[in-house]
């Protein structure tokens, strides 16, 4: 297991430094990502936390810190990941340089897919809701379980500083298997978690997918299809009695034209038996059918 580099100690020194800023009246963003976190379990053991400073994280918020965060890993061991699960973690603070971030509580909304997402998506089947561990919160301890209780720890009635988790169930990872993790961060109801401001009114929603392969490649994680035996045998037959047919056509065809080029003799013979016996064309038009004879048998 590798452990993350940024230790969640600095992270909160970090917040409560900007507690103070916030009362000399230093004005911020509508939305702050103070923690990001990605926690990979599987074959019954976590395998890897990734912090916001791995290389498997990218980015594309505007200046208010809405849109999509995205999280790739690729299983690069030799072997089947088994009964993988990816779980998000993340500690939003809302409008924290205008009125600090434990005036915050929770809602969960739903686990249904964000708008407009793949057909392929996996939703989110765990979610939690906590204090992010600072002071009484224990979603630290359950991520790295592997196990999100889902329950909110911070509801309207006791509002404190807030952070959010959800859990997508992957199934095996093969190996050479990619899987991207996309969170989406938004100002409207997408389903997933949401995290209210009640002093300046601001709703953030926490939503977000998993997905299998990378655009344009073969997903290793699905087996390759190929035609079922009963359809290559149709194909083969098909093509075999075509090729069949045709022979026995061609062979059909060739004795037809011999039989007509012999008729068509014949009746030359007979037409000009009456001729005299220097004409050349009685003598060429019989042996004429035994010559295309032949060349029949020769292709044949």
């Amino acid at each position: 297991m590798k452990v993350s580099s940024r230790s969640r100690a600095a992270v909160r020194v970090e917040k409560s430094r900007c507690a103070m800023s916030s009362a000399a009246g230093v004005e911020g963003r509508q939305a702050r990502i103070s923690e990001m976190r990605a926690f990979l379990h599987a074959d019954g053991a976590l395998v890897r936390e990734f912090d916001s400073s791995a290389t498997e994280w990218a980015t594309t918020l505007d200046a208010n810190n809405y849109g999509e965060i995205r999280f790739t890993y690729t299983n690069k061991t030799a072997k089947t990941q088994t009964a993988a699960k990816l779980i998000a973690f993340v500690d939003l603070d809302v409008d924290r340089d205008l009125n600090g971030y434990a005036n915050e509580y929770g809602v969960f909304t739903s686990l249904s897919l964000p708008p407009g997402t793949p057909a392929s998506a996996i939703a989110a089947t765990s979610w939690e809701i906590d204090e992010p561990g600072f002071l009484f919160g224990n979603i630290y301890q359950h991520l790295v379980a592997g196990a999100l209780d889902n329950t909110n720890s911070v509801p309207a009635s006791t509002p404190d500083d807030v952070s959010m988790a959800l859990g997508f169930p992957l199934g095996d990872i093969k190996a050479g298997a990619t899987v991207t993790l996309v969170l989406r961060t938004s100002r409207i109801d997408i389903g997933g978690l949401r995290q209210v401001d009640p002093d300046s009114n601001v709703s953030t929603w926490l939503n977000g997918y998993a997905t299998f392969g990378a655009a344009g490649t073969q997903d290793p994680h699905l087996p390759e299809t190929p035609a079922p035996p009963s359809l290559i045998l149709v194909i083969t037959g098909l093509a075999g009695g075509a090729a069949y047919r045709w022979r026995k056509w061609r062979r059909g065809a060739t004795l037809l034209m011999v039989v007509l080029l012999v008729a068509v003799g014949g009746s030359s013979g007979m037409l000009h038996s009456t001729c005299s016996a220097q004409d050349t064309n009685v003598g060429s038009s019989r042996s004429q059918p035994m010559k295309a004879f032949a060349i029949a048998e020769q292709a044949e």
